[in-house]
């Protein structure tokens, strides 16, 4: 049984999507991802990334900038949607 939380697997993501940046420097929880380097098409990637992994379908109406804006974002958005991700 695994004990990672969610905020853990969507730091693994978004490492996953930005590989030279997380190296260098861990990409805190709070961050703003477009800080860390995550650009627009990144952003996409990401929620498709979140979606696959999570196997969850963000609605229409949370794909916004907010709801994307950093890994503890995108776990309350996860969890929001799949309370038990």
């Amino acid at each position: 049984m695994s004990t990672t939380t969610v905020d853990e697997r969507v730091a693994r993501i978004v490492a996953g999507l930005l590989p030279e940046r997380a190296r260098e420097n861990p990409i805190a929880i709070d961050e703003p991802l477009m800080s860390a380097g995550l650009n627009s098409l990144g952003m996409v990637n990401l929620l498709l990334e979140i979606e696959a992994n999570f196997n969850i379908t963000v609605p229409t109406k949370l794909v916004a900038p907010k709801s994307f804006r950093s890994i503890y974002s995108i776990a309350r958005l996860i969890e929001s949607i799949a309370p038990t991700a």
